[in-house]
């Protein structure tokens, strides 16, 4: 359409997590994107297939050995079955796919249907594609060695594939095998004559061909041009060739899938099929895969081309039957690389496995693979402080400190040294910006991660991600990360299998994840050579961390604390300083008066990496830094810098429950502090000797404290919340010295909470630091009113788009035409037209370029059943047309908004004399989770709840909101658009799909006063009792989740997180607000009690959602009592009589 683009996909292929959460919506593009994967498999064999010659008899011949039946063929992939299994529809399916669509819970692709879990093999459809995989992969052999003769080679070529013999080595070899003797001349004459091989050229190459035909050459190994395979020149040679070479490498390619299906299942005829095929490829010199040589011709060996994480490449030989190992052990010895370590092989980004051959994975001739180092293990239990880790960070700490950090040694101008600027960025590690660049990569990845839709349907990982303490976890992956680059950090995590197998992922949420990170190397503009490489380095890892078809996944090993008596083990490892540091990093960059540099390579990420190794290795943990002595990996304050950091470091210790530890760390921060200062900023002269005054009377008085010159007196044990061992009267004297000296009190800088911190939120100063420079107020309000030249800005951005939306869908459910449908006319007068509005405005946003992602059912599965005919269509239509008049939108705008809305046409309508399909039942289905917008109902009560909260706020002479009346031109801060906005919040924070406009913007903010806040609670409160009556967890969860959303609502900078401690401890824990509120209520409000409940795994009361009468369900309610929306107009009357035409039958669209 004109200006839109279709939310579901079906116009374009939707990449990375867009297309994840389409895929949640879409059971149709669920099939697509199978489809798209397993075809993924053909266009890699097939990829010479060019285009078709008109009127070539030899072109209709292989059109028709190209077929394959459709009775063999998945109705998913549309490739013919290797593994068929028979569903519960009664269909067969090839197995990894249908696996897919059971797994997601979608319907049958054949019957529309739910399916069962359960699925059979089916032996005799295998046997059958068998069969005729043995016979079609005959006839393409034959059509190809009939058309073949445009590629045939010489003998002087194929001579010179082959490791080049002296011509005495030669007579020798063919004296031994065959008997002969006599001169040189004759022995080779001779052999030839018996060996059948052509006696033309030059002696020594006769000979040459003579020892080959005795299978006793050896393959030279053949160099190639970095980046080139012999696949490539075969391509090459195939275009030089014509339309029949073109013809002749398809078949081959076709023929060559076949042979190796039937190898896999060691049929009959593939021996025998093998043995053609090599002999054809071998007389036409076309790589063959390594189960074919196997077969065919077992001594010869095959180039692998393997790249390193160095950036290098090199060409190994090996037979086709070796293993894996053993191809690794050829790579390392060839690389004279250490031993020792653990490696993997990937093709294609999937990890060989050691022990597996290089037969099983149809590797052809001249592919490249990459070599993976892998992290090191670490035994289950033993904790982290372990020798052989500590050995390893002994060995690792040595080196040159900027190639350490960048990977490559540079000048003092940041510059590559004089001669080695051809070694410049040769590993990963230095391409991708040394630590600097994958502490930022990281950075980026674990928050789209983490966020994904796919990877949170997973339960197990869904809760890991609300309750996993992201500051460790980030500081984990970039360490990990930077040892399998080549960088010289050591990871000191969990093994991937015990952190990750228990956690259940599949092949399909593996597949998301690895669409994230192709999407953020696209996001950062990565070269493909390094987004090559990276996916390689992570798909290392998939055997590790996946679940695959009829593996259990284990139990959880659960956390081992570190051993050992350092201040490192008692704090409790990485994670509890990592936190410290996260909260420590934000505090210093989000205040104003601090002037820490930061730049694209200084990024956030990077510097709490880099402080987050400096405390663990202080502390004494076997986090090694990555380079010491280098100035530019400190945080490089001022004195009156690190005395800030000083004082906040009060506050972010105060997860660590033990005092004396904090007090400890404190300490231990202090004495670094030469690792922390910027040398040309640091101050050193004490001419009032407060330093040793400091000292006295903190041993006067047991206090502990440090002055730091330039700064001020620091307390170790803590000023406003003492946790010290010292008495209130020894901290009463010390204070009464202090002032004495002439010290005063200084402010604290914000340190955000230890909840906000482990979840990934930024305190209030940090994302207005983050997000309110020049260019991001530019692009909230792009995001907020739109580019004039877009569609979306055109119609007035989200309070346009809203506004026309609340007219629109006010039109549409009075139009007597529509409500003439039976199935049409309960949903027009549905109670539920708040959740219906939104979902419009959100449609339509998308539709015509805005920020939002339309969040609801595909119009097909929404609308068909309703049998809308074409005169109810036109209807529709006609409506928009009359509202767009209304409003005044220009005729350009309007005419793309038509056609934006007829693109749907074929999605909603049922044609005259077509029976319209059964109601899927899809758009009923309520959400599931212990989110609160699970437990609230959705988007629909949440709407109806922010419909009541506004209108009674809007209306409230007490809070003064200041907001546009919606029929006044050019109105923007009106009530339909305020609404929308409230609702996506609302949603979002609550745990829904729902993306926010803008965050933090004013125009976007409800604008309650900080004052009035109390007044606005109150109506919060009543709003929730409106539409959840008798539900104090839904009720009491929404008062909590307002409150965390004040300063998103308030104008100003205003506090934000639980401020009850019982409710805040269960937050901080990862909980949701209804678990919260429900474990508070069960246990009288005991934080303590309440949070031992939840994590003995309590059952969350389901609410009580009255059900509607039979046939009155609208198709995107959740099964429950629709909520009353009468409040706008009084009209409860009219709101009894929807009720009661509901009752009559009937479901609606949106």
């Amino acid at each position: 359409a004109a200006g839109g683009r279709c939310p579901f996909g079906f116009d374009k292929p939707v990449q990375g997590t867009a297309r994840a959460a389409a895929i949640k919506q879409s059971p149709a593009l669920l099939v697509e994107t199978l489809r798209e994967r397993f075809n993924a498999r053909v266009d890699k064999a097939e990829a010479h297939l060019a285009g078709r010659v008109l009127g070539n008899e030899q072109q209709r011949e292989l059109d028709t050995l190209l077929l394959e039946p459709a009775e063999l063929c998945c109705p998913i992939t549309l490739m013919l079955l290797a593994q068929p299994v028979i569903a519960s529809d009664g269909c067969i399916y090839e197995r990894a796919a249908i696996s897919v669509i059971v797994q997601e819970g979608k319907l049958s692709p054949m019957t529309l249907e739910p399916l069962g879990p359960a699925v059979f093999p089916a032996p005799k459809q295998r046997l059958k594609v068998l069969s005729f995989m043995a016979h079609r992969a005959s006839k393409l052999l034959e059509f190809a060695s009939e058309n073949g003769a445009a590629l045939a080679i010489g003998a002087q070529a194929k001579s010179g594939a082959m490791k080049k013999l002296p011509l005495g080595q030669a007579v020798m070899i063919l004296k031994e095998q065959l008997g002969i003797e006599g001169t040189a001349k004759a022995v080779v004459q001779e052999a030839a004559e018996q060996l059948g091989v052509e006696n033309s050229g030059k002696l020594v190459e006769v000979g040459m061909l003579c020892v080959e035909a005795l299978g006793l050459a050896e393959v030279a190994e053949e160099e190639l041009p970095p980046g080139e395979s012999k696949m490539d020149k075969w391509a090459a040679r195939v275009v030089k060739g014509g339309d029949v070479a073109t013809m002749v490498s398809t078949a081959l390619d076709r023929a060559q899938l076949y042979v190796s299906a039937l190898l896999t299942d060691d049929a009959a005829e593939s021996r025998s099929m093998a043995v053609e095929l090599h002999r054809l490829c071998a007389a036409m010199g076309r790589p063959m895969s390594a189960d074919v040589l196997a077969v065919a011709a077992p001594k010869d060996k095959m180039l692998l081309r393997i790249r390193i994480m160095t950036g290098d490449e090199v060409a190994i030989s090996v037979l086709p039957t070796v293993t894996v190992a053993e191809a690794c052990e050829v790579t390392v010895d060839k690389l004279q690389a250490a031993k020792g370590k653990e490696r993997t092989l990937n093709k294609d980004n999937v990890q060989l496995p050691p022990a597996s051959r290089l037969a099983t994975h149809q590797i052809v001739d001249g592919a490249l693979l990459h070599l993976i180092l892998k992290p090191p293990p670490i035994p289950v239990g033993t904790g982290l402080s372990l020798p052989e880790l500590l050995d390893a960070v002994q060995t690792q700490s040595k080196g040159d400190a900027r190639f350490r950090a960048y990977g490559e040694k540079l000048g003092m101008d940041g510059m590559p040294k004089r001669g080695q600027e051809k070694q410049l960025a040769k590993s990963l590690y230095a391409r991708c910006g040394g630590i600097f660049g994958v502490a930022a990569f990281v950075d980026r990845c674990m928050d789209a991660w983490m966020a994904d839709p796919i990877l949170n349907a997973n339960d197990a990982v869904a809760t890991w991600h609300q309750r996993a303490q992201r500051c460790g976890f980030k500081f984990l992956v970039t360490q990990l990360m930077g040892y399998l680059c080549g960088g010289p950090q050591v990871y000191t995590g969990r093994g991937m299998v015990e952190s990750h197998k228990h956690l259940g992922i599949s092949e399909e949420q593996w597949g998301s994840f690895i669409d994230c990170l192709h999407e953020v190397c696209s996001e950062l503009g990565l070269p493909k050579q390094e987004v090559d490489d990276v996916t390689a380095v992570i798909a290392s890892l998939q055997a590790d961390c996946i679940v695959t078809d009829g593996e259990t996944p284990p139990p959880n090993a659960g956390h081992h604390p570190p051993a050992g008596n350092s201040l490192y083990a008692r704090l409790g490892g990485v994670y509890p300083i990592a936190l410290f540091c996260d909260r420590l990093v934000d505090a210093l960059l989000s205040d104003r008066t601090v002037a820490l540099l930061l730049d694209a390579k200084r990024t956030r990420g990077s510097l709490k990496y880099l402080f987050t190794e400096l405390v663990c290795s202080s502390c004494g943990g076997p986090e090694i830094m990555t380079a010491e002595s280098l100035t530019e990996t400190r945080l490089l304050t001022s004195s009156k810098e690190l005395f800030q950091l000083l004082r906040c470091a009060e506050v972010a210790s105060d997860h660590v429950r033990d005092g004396r530890l904090r007090t400890e760390l404190m300490q231990t921060l202090f004495a670094q502090r030469e690792q922390i200062l910027d040398p040309k900023r640091t101050e050193s002269d004490d001419p009032l000797g407060y330093v040793e005054a400091i000292a006295r009377i903190s041993r006067d008085t047991h206090v502990p404290m440090e002055y730091v010159v330039g700064g001020g007196a620091v307390f170790f044990a803590g000023r406003d919340l003492h946790f010290g061992e010292a008495t209130p009267a020894q901290q009463a004297r010390c204070w009464e010295e202090l002032q004495r000296l002439g010290f005063r009190r200084q402010r604290v800088l914000h340190v955000k909470s230890a909840g906000d911190a482990a979840g990934g939120k930024l305190s209030d100063e940090a994302a207005k630091l983050r997000h309110g420079n020049a260019s991001a107020s530019v692009e909230a309000e792009k995001r907020v009113y739109g580019d004039p030249r877009t569609l979306y800005g055109r119609v007035g951005g989200v309070f346009g788009l809203a506004k026309l939306a609340d007219r629109l869908m006010d039109s549409w459910m009075k139009n007597d035409t529509l409500n003439a449908n039976a199935k049409v006319a309960p949903w027009t007068q549905s109670a539920q037209r708040c959740g219906f509005k939104f979902l419009v405005t959100q449609v339509v946003g998308y539709l015509t370029g805005g920020p939002q992602r339309y969040t609801g059912q595909p119009m097909d599965v929404a609308h068909k059943h309703l049998g809308i005919s074409p005169q109810e269509w036109e209807a529709f239509m006609q409506d928009a047309s009359l509202t767009m008049n209304a409003l005044h939108i220009e005729q350009g705008t309007q005419r793309e908004l038509g056609e934006i809305f007829q693109t749907f046409r074929s999605q909603c309508i049922t044609e005259p004399g077509v029976k319209p399909p059964a109601d899927p039942k899809q758009c009923r289905k309520p959400p599931e989770g212990t989110s609160t917008y699970a437990q609230a109902g959705g988007v629909y009560p949440l709407a109806t709840f922010v419909d009541v909260l506004i209108d009674e706020t809007l209306q409230s002479p007490d809070l003064a909101i200041l907001w546009d009346d919606v029929k006044k031109p050019g109105a923007t801060r009106h009530a339909p658009g305020l609404k929308y906005l409230m609702t996506e919040l609302v949603c979002s924070v609550a745990g829904g799909p729902e993306q926010v406009t803008a965050h933090g913007y004013e125009d976007t903010q409800l604008g309650v006063q900080a004052n009035q806040w109390g007044l606005f609670s109150a109506l919060v409160t009543q709003a929730a009792e409106r539409v959840w009556p008798s539900q104090p967890v839904i009720i009491q969860s929404l008062e909590a989740l307002m409150q965390e959303l004040k300063p998103e609502i308030c104008h100003g900078i205003v506090e934000q997180g639980p401020t009850d401690g019982a409710r805040k401890l269960l937050r901080e824990a990862g909980y949701s607000h209804v678990q919260t509120t429900a474990a508070l209520l069960e246990c009288a409000g005991n934080g303590p009690e309440a949070l031992e409940l939840l994590k003995r795994g309590f059952d969350l009361p389901r609410p009580n959602i009255l059900k509607a009468p039979a046939g009155s369900k609208c198709p995107f309610a959740f099964g429950g009592q629709e909520p009353r929306c009468d409040h706008g107009n009084g009209n409860a009357a009219a709101a009894t009589a929807a009720t009661a035409a509901a009752a009559a039958g009937g479901r609606g669209p949106l």
